[in-house]
């Protein structure tokens, strides 16, 4: 497949040619109602998942708050696992970090202490969103007088929330739904602001520094081409940017899958998503139809895995 990708007698390769100098026309942007990423920082429970204070703000946000996806690290560090990522956790954390919208941190136990420390940085810090026991509220600790108080003075009050947390909180769920309407108000605060934005080639770019924008055109690429493959997600890259480092992508699609924006099947990432991310000046139809034909006529195989993910999406309708 690689060779009828760069192939410059192909359909497909003067497809990417098209769709590279739509790209660079200036007429790509990011929509309104486009989604917005939270990043969920806690503690896990004795069975190693998320603490049910954690699934609990999960399920509350992505039922009742449209268009926002929720993250947690440990996700992500075990799809790095799989793939034989040598990064540390805490260069992790910090990729995701750059990607969300909010980092919310439930301070329940000494890691959430930790990562309250790593993000309260003034990069971060109007990122923030503090979830702390109403027990420790007026105590006077580093805690109060330092992070939180900078997060309250410099950024807004409403940022940290506090509550009566039970001490079995973690694996049992207490009151953390009495705060639930706190949580709606600030994520649904800056939605209201949002307004399209005219993205330049650059902004995403995924050989360049890493950002939301070029995460979402991963994405948007993978919509276009599955099923595909990272070394052929790789060479599309290529032709659309140039021959550059493009060794972010396993980030890109570890993150993606994460956010259940995509899912891989051997070596086949499909996306999830109904639609993309991004709105370009034209519709990408032709060239998604080029990547099918080739299937059909090469490689056969390949259009089953398009074929279980429509039946799923009909069975679930």
């Amino acid at each position: 497949m690689k060779n009828i990708i760069n192939n410059s007698n192909s359909t497909i390769n003067k497809k990417l040619i098209i769709f590279k100098k739509l790209l660079e026309s200036g007429f790509t942007f990011n929509p309104t109602d486009n989604t917005q990423f939270i990043f969920i920082c806690g503690a896990n429970g004795k069975n190693g998942k998320v603490s049910k204070r954690r699934h609990n703000v999960i399920n509350f946000i992505e039922k009742n708050i449209s268009d926002t996806k929720c993250i947690v690290a440990e996700k992500v560090f075990d799809i790095f696992r799989v793939e034989n990522n040598k990064d540390n956790i805490l260069e992790i954390e910090n990729e995701i970090s750059i990607f969300t919208d909010y980092i919310i941190i439930i301070l329940e136990s000494p890691s959430a202490f930790t990562e309250l420390g790593a993000f309260c940085t003034k990069e971060l810090r109007e990122k923030l969103i503090i979830i702390n026991n109403s027990e420790f509220d007026s105590a006077p600790s580093f805690i109060n007088l330092g992070p939180l108080k900078a997060l309250k003075d410099e950024i807004k009050s409403n940022r940290v929330i506090t509550y009566k947390m039970n001490k079995d909180g973690i694996e049992n769920t207490d009151a953390i739904g009495s705060i639930y309407n706190n949580i709606f108000e600030i994520l649904n605060e800056e939605k209201v602001h949002k307004f399209n934005i005219f993205l330049k080639k650059d902004n995403f770019d995924p050989s360049k520094k890493t950002s939301k924008e070029a995460l979402k055109f991963v994405h948007d690429v993978i919509k276009i081409t599955e099923p595909v493959t990272r070394s052929e997600l790789i060479e599309i890259m290529k032709i659309l940017f140039g021959k550059n480092n493009y060794n972010k992508i396993t980030h890109y699609l570890a993150l993606l899958v994460a956010f259940d924006a995509i899912k891989q099947n051997g070596n086949y990432y499909i996306s999830n998503r109904k639609n993309m991310y991004l709105k370009y000046l034209e519709k990408t139809d032709s060239l998604s139809i080029s990547f099918k034909n080739s299937y059909l006529k090469y490689n056969k195989e390949r259009l089953y895995e398009l074929q279980r993910k429509d039946y799923k999406r009909f069975i679930h309708q």
